[in-house]
């Protein structure tokens, strides 16, 4: 079996900066993700400073710039009251935003499009690593694709495969991290509204007593 210098599991923001940096740096890559298509649906939203600045350091800043929707306040209300607003502190100087809105899905479009320019990406669509062997110095991967189950081996390979990762699991690698649990029905509508790009919560609203309601705007006049 061939073996790749690095093989990525799963094509989200991670997987896909991360394989665009290491083909940047003239190491090839290839990325495997189950899916074939980019992630639908609410999904992330925010794009935190430090994301942009590697979003820069990997020269496709630009783009999500121009489309996604900066925001560095909020405000808080109970029972149709506001109760506290804040702002975010920006360094004097900063080159980005705080913080940026733009879809996950465009997030994925971007980045997808910008490894599809470099021959140093591969990605593979609908192909799953099923199980793993470490070896000494390499990795053995199990995996499956559209014309059936094959192997690769890899001397390194990357989790990028979510929270629930096969490829965490086979290696006994738990994700670190704090969760919390609790029930969120999550909605975007297309809405033409000059309301500022602010977060905005309300807890206990008259239109929906006992709960907690956030909203956020979107490019594309988009509405979480």
């Amino acid at each position: 079996t061939p073996q790749r210098p690095v093989v990525v599991a799963g094509a989200g923001p991670v997987g896909l900066a991360i394989a665009l940096d290491l083909a940047q740096r003239g190491i090839p890559v290839l990325v495997l993700d189950k899916k074939d298509y980019v992630s639908l649906g609410s999904r992330a939203l925010a794009l935190s400073y430090r994301s942009l600045e590697i979003l820069g350091r990997l020269g496709i800043v630009d783009r999500f710039l121009r489309d996604g929707m900066a925001w560095d306040s909020g405000r808080s209300f109970y029972a149709g009251k506001e109760i506290s607003a804040f702002r975010i502190p920006q360094a004097e100087g900063a080159q980005y935003p705080g913080l940026l809105n733009l879809q996950q899905p465009l997030i994925e479009t971007y980045l997808i499009e910008a490894c599809d320019r470099n021959p140093g990406v591969e990605i593979q669509w609908a192909t799953e690593v099923v199980s793993l062997t470490e070896l000494d110095s390499s990795v053995r991967l199990s995996v499956v694709g559209p014309e059936g189950p094959y192997e690769i081996s890899a001397q390194w390979l990357v989790a990028a495969d979510g929270a629930r990762s096969k490829v965490r699991e086979q290696a006994q690698c738990r994700l670190e991290g704090t969760s919390y649990d609790s029930m969120f029905v999550i909605v975007d509508i297309v809405m033409k509204s000059d309301h500022p790009p602010e977060r905005r919560c309300w807890f206990d609203p008259p239109a929906f007593p006992g709960s907690t309601v956030l909203m956020h705007k979107q490019p594309f006049d988009v509405w979480r």
